[in-house]
């Protein structure tokens, strides 16, 4: 399946769930965005990840500026 290929590993599995339920969506469908901000929540804990801080806020990741 060409999901893999667009999400290969270590990407969160959340993001597969996130495209196979948005290409099941017909033109006229609403997209429920609750189901797709909870996955994408879930996602985050799951990789234990940090929404915050952002790269650009105090106390965040350093940036590299590549020359």
């Amino acid at each position: 399946m060409y999901v893999m290929e667009l999400f290969p590993p270590p990407c969160p599995r959340e993001y597969i769930e996130i495209l196979q339920y948005i290409d099941g969506l017909k033109y006229y469908d609403a997209p429920n965005y609750q189901f797709i901000y909870g996955t994408m929540r879930r996602a985050l804990q799951s990789s234990r990840a940090q929404e915050f801080p952002y790269d650009w806020e105090p106390g965040g990741p350093t940036a590299y500026i590549l020359h």
